[in-house]
């Protein structure tokens, strides 16, 4: 019988970086937040929701900063990342929707495009019916004698998919956030201009279950149920 993972906590990374720094837009905050502005309308946001980092050390450094619920957007001159965190099932549906919203703008003349997409899923839950230490024993047999009490560790593995041009990354661990809990995260890279965000978080998805499933790990039915604090992303 497959393990259920009870999660407790999970959240979901992108980080896009572009083919070349956005120079085009040095200088010119105005038309950077005029573009986010626009993109985010239907997410009912207000200048509230921008933070705009006073200096910055290097031009790489976060030059804006959007809140709206659990999501947080950053953009420097050669990157966008957006993290979302709380999500339920529902609100990861639509996670696709909102990075076409504040991309597509970053896709048209004069920017420049993205180089490379960077997904990273991050996830602690506890394991039903069965003690963690016992099952990480099924991960990492390997332990080092004679530098006191070896306790089960983890692992790192990573595959290659050519045709998708995914670098992939799953690591099992222990969580250092909630005692007891298992920590699991999994790494996406791809390395070309254009995705399909809806087609990647359905293959991305797949993909994990496959690979977790040969642990005899198994998702809920929903990827996230509904925090139990009520929080949301707010990105419907």
């Amino acid at each position: 019988m497959p393990v259920i993972l009870d999660l407790q906590s999970e959240s979901l990374i992108y980080k896009a970086r572009f083919s070349r720094p956005l120079f085009e837009f040095w200088g010119n905050g105005g038309k950077i937040i005029s573009n986010f502005y626009d993109a985010l309308e239907p997410y009912n946001v207000t200048l509230q929701n921008f933070q705009l980092s006073p200096s910055m050390a290097t031009a790489a450094d976060t030059v804006l900063t959007f809140q709206l619920g659990s999501t947080v957007l950053k953009f420097s001159f050669v990157s966008l990342e957006v993290s979302f965190s709380k999500f339920s099932e529902s609100e990861f549906e639509r996670i696709p929707g909102f990075l076409n919203a504040v991309t597509r703008w970053l896709k048209q003349p004069p920017a420049s495009g993205f180089a490379t997409h960077h997904f990273s899923y991050l996830s602690h839950s506890f394991l039903s019916g069965q003690e963690l230490e016992d099952f990480l024993r099924t991960v990492n047999s390997v332990s080092i004698s004679n530098v006191g009490v070896s306790l089960p560790g983890g692992a790192i593995f990573h595959h290659l998919l050519p045709r998708e041009k995914w670098v992939t990354q799953l690591l099992i661990d222990r969580s250092t956030v909630i005692p007891g809990a298992l920590f699991i995260g999994f790494i996406i890279e791809i390395g070309k201009p254009e995705v399909d965000y809806e087609l990647l978080l359905a293959q991305g998805r797949e993909f994990f279950s496959s690979v977790i499933g040969k642990f005899g790990l198994e998702i809920p039915n929903t990827t996230a149920e509904e925090n139990k604090d009520g929080s949301t992303t707010d990105v419907s």
